[in-house]
């Protein structure tokens, strides 16, 4: 596994994990433990408050 080379591939909810998970359909970005945890009690984005519908693998490049 890869390890963050800069704050921006750190999870912008936690700063403890890469982020590992993009939300769809608007795009934003978090870890997985992150994504899992809050998707238990809330379906709406962390940051924009759209629905999210799925969740995604993300591999930076």
């Amino acid at each position: 596994s890869h390890m963050p080379t800069s704050e921006e591939d750190l999870c912008p909810i936690c700063y403890a994990h890469p982020i590992s998970a993009v939300f769809q359909p608007c795009g934003h970005k978090s870890c997985k433990a992150c994504i899992n945890q809050h998707l238990m009690n809330n379906k709406d984005c962390f940051f924009c408050k759209t629905t999210i519908v799925s969740v995604e693998d993300w591999e930076k490049g």
